[in-house]
């Protein structure tokens, strides 16, 4: 998944948001 790397890259905040996202999914 293109999303894991990105949120790695990515600041704790949309990592955070993402993370919750995933979640919901």
């Amino acid at each position: 998944m293109k999303i894991w790397v990105d949120a790695d890259a990515c600041p704790v905040v949309i990592k955070n948001i993402l993370y919750k996202a995933a979640q919901r999914t």
